[in-house]
């Protein structure tokens, strides 16, 4: 009989609701926010994707450098009105998301590998990641600064995904090597997953799974 461990891995993004100016440009029934450094991201009730605040390092996703006070569109992405706040994470100065196809975009600061497309070049407007298929969650580190710029995704498989930066081990790969791309989380399967928010570090915790 097959042992099978199951784990509740929870994605703790230290989200924030901002209230501020233009925030009616979203939708006031706005199902998720989340925080990044300087930056803003909100999805809407139809999938839309907005963003808004610093766009140093492209993290707004508009193509050009621009502040903007107001929430604004990020072109040609959208998740469709069944998506769930699951599927959007801001990062220290990047952004993720999970469509509901399972593959991941990702667009903003990339010193260290963060959009997880292989480069090191700064993305302006959002990049599919490589080799990411079946994706159901992501998170984003957006706090510690730039040595916090990791990003994770959780596949439908149960399998965990990390790439960027790994000055602390943060990937989980067994190195301090920053990725570029996606590795698999060491000796992680059948993670049952949970994104919590208003908590300011990441946790794990085990628990039953689900009943088949």
């Amino acid at each position: 009989m097959q042992n099978k461990i199951s784990r509740l891995f929870v994605f703790l993004l230290g989200m924030m609701v901002l209230l501020g100016s233009g925030i009616a440009a979203v939708n006031a029934a706005t199902p998720m926010v989340a925080a990044g450094w300087k930056h803003s991201v909100g999805l809407s009730t139809d999938g839309s994707v907005y963003g808004w605040g610093s766009d140093l390092y492209g993290q707004l996703g508009l193509g050009r450098p621009l502040l903007a006070t107001v929430p604004q569109a990020v072109p040609g992405l959208s998740l469709g009105p069944e998506s769930s706040s699951s599927r959007v994470a801001a990062g220290w100065a990047h952004n993720l998301v999970a469509k509901p196809d399972g593959t991941v975009w990702a667009w903003g600061r990339n010193d260290s590998g963060e959009p997880g497309d292989g480069t090191t070049a700064n993305r302006t407007s959002p990049v599919q990641v490589p080799g990411l298929t079946g994706v159901v969650a992501v998170a984003a580190a957006n706090g510690g600064g730039s040595n916090a710029s990791h990003s994770i995704a959780a596949k439908s498989d149960g399998t965990v995904w990390a790439w960027g930066r790994n000055v602390y081990g943060q990937i989980g790969d067994g190195t301090t090597t920053d990725r570029a791309t996606p590795v698999q989380v060491a000796g992680l399967s059948e993670m049952w997953i949970q994104q919590t928010s208003r908590v300011p570090s990441s946790a794990w915790a085990t628990a039953p799974a689900p009943q088949k």
